[in-house]
């Protein structure tokens, strides 16, 4: 009886087996037919993409069986492979592929290479950091004279003996082998490697931690060659993902704005120069970035939940205080179609600010002496009684008694209600009636 369609070397194996088979949780895979054999009409299955995994002696492998269980921790791994945003970085996605294609294959040891990345190319949580600084130092010499690197794209999927082949011995006389391998215990291996859009290389390693004992074999391999479109797919996402997020950055900061890219969970990953300038010099920066931060975890949250459009969308603009300043906080989301898991773009906007008046203006408006006048502008620019007195050549005593009276005759008590009321935005007690003595 047919089953459902599996992966196999890029291709489509079917299910074949008895429904007794099926009951016991045995499933035999055999090898796929072209869809052009079917009488599709279509492409071979040679020619799919991510198909062109190498041949070489799969026609001798045994046919590959595997249990209930197996299939759906095979299941799992797909979907673990082709879903690095489901998780909160790339060292957790990486971590989890390591785990769970390892517990799959038996392995003892995995690591995952990814070039240009921020974090460690190569990523194991068995295998020492500093040992596996030397990989490619080691390697790359070695590899370079026999061709290993041309071999692996060519297989693509294939162990440690298939590899080497014909240069096996050379393989275990070599300083590779001495200084890495045995330090490493990375005995017996299985990979996975998968050439980029860019030309650069991404690799899954395991290996068996004994010399001697368990061997992945034509099964291990077997398994693999059903993993690796879901790798590529992964891989390749990823990487083109945090291509557009970078070019997203690279366009933020050409536009010479105040702006910061925010993740789901309100973490800042961009700031702009113009922004990180701007909190730099402003005494509430901790609070800035809180509002911020906030503002764009609820957009977000709002598109996951569906009360909003989770593609792209702007919130309203919201007035806040930087400093002495007041901008207009303007929130976009970036949905995940574009860059892989859902971002926030803030944007920060200094709203228009009207000109001091003249102190000719103010000492007819509020009926303010020539100096009172000097005073009332300083203290909109926030200037404290010590400045004020630094600016016009007097004493803080002599500041401080002029700024009660300024904020007597304007009808406020507190200094920082100035600048309001000297630009015509009364508070709302109104100049001339009491709050009170000034501060």
């Amino acid at each position: 009886m047919g089953g459902p369609p599996f992966l196999w070397d890029g291709g489509i194996a079917a299910f074949a087996g008895s429904v007794a088979d099926w009951k016991e949780g045995w499933v035999k895979m055999t090898r796929p037919e072209s869809v052009r054999d079917r009488g599709s009409g279509s492409r071979p299955i040679a020619s799919l993409p991510g198909s062109n995994l190498q041949q070489t002696s799969a026609e001798n492998m045994p046919s590959l069986v595997l249990r209930e269980g197996e299939r759906a921790r095979l299941a799992e791994c797909i979907r673990t492979l082709v879903s690095p945003f489901d998780h909160a970085d790339l060292d957790r996605w990486r971590s989890a592929v390591n785990r769970r294609v390892g517990s799959l294959l038996g392995a003892d040891q995995a690591t995952f290479e990814l070039p240009g990345v921020d974090g460690v190319r190569l990523y194991s949580e068995e295998l020492d950091a500093d040992l596996l600084r030397k990989y490619h130092t080691l390697l790359e010499p070695l590899g370079r004279r026999y061709r290993i690197f041309q071999r692996y794209r060519k297989l693509k999927v294939t162990n440690r003996t298939r590899l080497w082949a014909e240069h096996l011995d050379e393989y275990y006389r070599s300083e590779y082998y001495g200084d890495l391998v045995v330090p490493l215990r990375a005995y017996d291996g299985l990979f996975a490697y998968t050439t980029l859009r860019d030309g650069r290389d991404s690799v899954l390693y395991f290996h068996h931690d004994r010399p001697q004992g368990r061997r992945f074999g034509d099964r291990g391999v077997q398994i693999l060659r059903l993993l690796f479109p879901a790798f590529h797919a992964g891989v390749s996402t990823y990487v083109e993902m945090r291509r557009a997020r970078s070019s997203l950055v690279r366009a933020v900061d050409r536009e010479g704005g105040a702006a910061a890219l925010f993740d789901e969970e309100g973490r800042p990953v961009h700031r702009s120069p113009r922004l990180e300038k701007l909190l730099a010099r402003a005494d509430d920066a901790a609070a800035v970035e809180g509002q911020m931060a906030r503002s764009a975890a609820a957009v977000v949250a709002a598109a996951v939940g569906g009360v909003v459009d989770a593609n792209t969308t702007s919130s309203p603009a919201r007035t806040i205080a930087v400093g002495s300043r007041r901008y207009a906080l303007v929130t976009t989301l970036l949905g995940e179609h574009l860059l892989g898991r859902p971002y926030a773009l803030l944007t920060l906007k200094p709203e228009a600010v009207a000109p001091l008046p003249t102190p000719a203006a103010l000492r007819e408006r509020f009926d303010l002496t020539p100096r009172q006048a000097e005073v009332a502008l300083l203290l909109a620019r926030r200037r404290t009684n010590a400045e004020i007195a630094e600016a016009l050549g007097i004493s803080p005593h002599t500041a401080r008694r002029h700024t009660e009276k300024v904020l007597l005759k304007l009808g406020i008590s507190s200094r920082r209600k100035v600048r309001r009321v000297i630009r015509g935005l009364r508070d709302r007690s109104g100049p001339g009636e009491k709050e009170g003595r000034p501060r």
